[in-house]
Formats: structure tokens, sequence, C-alpha cells
């Protein structure tokens, strides 16, 4: 299009269709697995509804590519016991300005949403809220906005003074979460916690304070003030991995790797399971010639 003050014409995007919910984006390893057998069995033993525990919420924190996402997959495939349900957001930067994002994947009993179509969905929150035995009446207008309805879709917008719709809404939220937990708990499982919006934050890490009756929370984050609620939450820092754990992912990322190119992915690498993998992948350090590798030691 052209615009005025604009020397050449302005190209534009049209939005087509929305992308499926971040849960079912769905994400692939091709690596093997490596160490970790001490976190793996904290997690599980914080994620079995058998065991009883001081803390409801754990978090698993590190720098970026040293495994927390895959260390979560790992210890939930292999656990024995898991509460019934698990209620998973993947949070994003790009989505950080839109209110209570975060807890918008909870929202629906089998963790998607089934249409794009706004009416379809309310009629799904509907139903899935008489199937919890909340009443619709009362939660719809308050978690319909969640999920971008509004009430042109077919409710009456909540009839509370709009300085109480916040404080109500989380615990309509909340109310939604100990209905799912009764049939056998529910685990509220968070990727990278860091990017949650600020009210979404509050509300799952409130959860720590003011527990809910088979509702546990395992977070992933990066480094963040923002996450140190006290003693009630577990918190796991996971480390670089050690020098005999970063060779075998080192060795297997390029099988028949020549030992001066695997020395200087080691070095490199400090012990990060992505930097090991990318270094070790790179065609130009395949093999470092021994003169370049004294001038860059």
């Amino acid at each position: 299009v052209e615009l005025r003050g604009l020397d050449g014409p302005l190209s534009y995007l049209t939005v087509d269709d929305e992308l499926p919910e971040t849960p079912r984006r769905g994400r692939v390893w091709a690596s093997p697995f490596v160490g970790r057998l001490d976190e793996q069995n904290r997690i599980r033993e914080f994620v079995d509804p058998t065991t009883t525990g001081e803390s409801c919420v754990m978090i698993v924190q590190g720098e970026p590519g040293i495994g927390k996402s895959r260390l979560v997959h790992e210890s939930l495939g292999g656990a024995a016991n898991l509460p019934k349900r698990n209620l998973l957001s993947v949070c994003s930067v790009y989505e950080q300005s839109d209110e209570m994002r975060a807890v918008r994947p909870f929202l629906s009993l089998n963790g998607s949403v089934i249409s794009t179509d706004p009416r379809a969905r309310l009629r799904q929150l509907r139903a899935d809220l008489v199937m919890l035995g909340l009443d619709p009446e009362t939660h719809l207008p308050l978690l319909a906005p969640l999920l971008g309805l509004d009430p042109s879709t077919g409710y009456d917008p909540p009839a509370s003074d709009i300085s109480r719709i916040r404080d109500l809404t989380v615990e309509s939220v909340r109310a939604w979460l100990g209905a799912a937990a009764a049939p056998g708990g529910v685990l509220v499982q968070i990727d990278d916690l860091q990017w949650a919006d600020d009210a979404s934050r509050t509300l799952i890490l409130g959860l720590a304070a003011r527990p809910i009756d088979g509702v546990r929370v395992l977070a992933t984050t990066r480094p963040d003030p923002r996450t140190s609620t006290g003693g009630r939450v577990e918190v796991i820092d996971l480390l670089p991995l050690g020098a005999t754990h970063s060779l075998e992912l080192a060795a297997h990322a390029v099988p028949g790797i020549g030992r001066d190119a695997l020395d200087h992915v080691l070095a490199r690498g400090h012990g990060v399971p992505l930097f090991l993998e990318e270094l070790a992948g790179m065609g130009e350090v395949a093999e470092v010639p021994p003169d370049m590798r004294a001038r860059l030691s």
C-alpha cells in the first residue's frame, strides 16, 4: 500500500488464522538424556500424588540450554505415579502483554481448545464447567475472557465492579483447578515461567502460599528473582553437566568425532547440553588442526 510521507510502498501482513495452542505444538529431542539422576528422583517424588510434602510448587531453574525442559520431560516420562490430569502451559515472550495468557491452556479438560470458532469455544467452556460441577452462570463470564471470548459470543458480562474482576477471576481459576483435581490430582506444568505475564505468575506462585488440595505446580524458568517466594517453593538449581556426561553427549552428537575436536567442544561447551550438541555438530570443528588449536587455546 502507498502511504503519505513514505518514498515507497509499505508491505503488510493479514492474519489468516491462529496457531494451535502451545501445549499441542510438541517438542522432540534426538540426543540421549544423560545424568541428572538425583534431579529426576526429586521431580518424580514431588509429582507422585501418593506422597506428601511441605511444598506444592517446584521450580526447575537454570541458564538457557542447560536442559530444564528436557529434564522435566524425562522425569515425567519415567514416573511411576502421576496426577490424573496434566495441564501444560508454554509461556512465550510474545504473549507477556496479554493478562492471564499463561493460564489460558488450563481452561480445558483435555488440555487444548477444540475449535478456533469463538462460539464453539464458549460451548466447550460451558460444558467443561458443568462436568466439573461448577456453576456456569458464575464462572463463565469470568473465565471466557481468558480464552479471548467477549460477551458478543453469547454470555452476559460480570455484574461486579470492575475493580473486583481480577480478584474474582483468580478465585474462579482456583475453583477450576480444585474441581479438576478432585478425581485424582492435577499437575500444573509451566514451561519458561520467566516469560509469563505478571497476573499469571502471581496466580501460579500464589499456590505456594494458598495451596489447593490435589494441585501441584512444576515450572521451569531461567534464574529470576521474581520466582523467590520463600521456603514453600522447592527449587532445583540445574548445574552444568560433569566431564563424563559432557563427553557422552558430545560423542553421540557426532559419532567418530576426532579427539582434538572433542577436546575443543568440551572446552567451549562448559557442560551446557545445548552448546555441547551444537558445537559438536558444527562442521568447522569436526577436526581442529593442531596449529590452529594452539592459537585458539
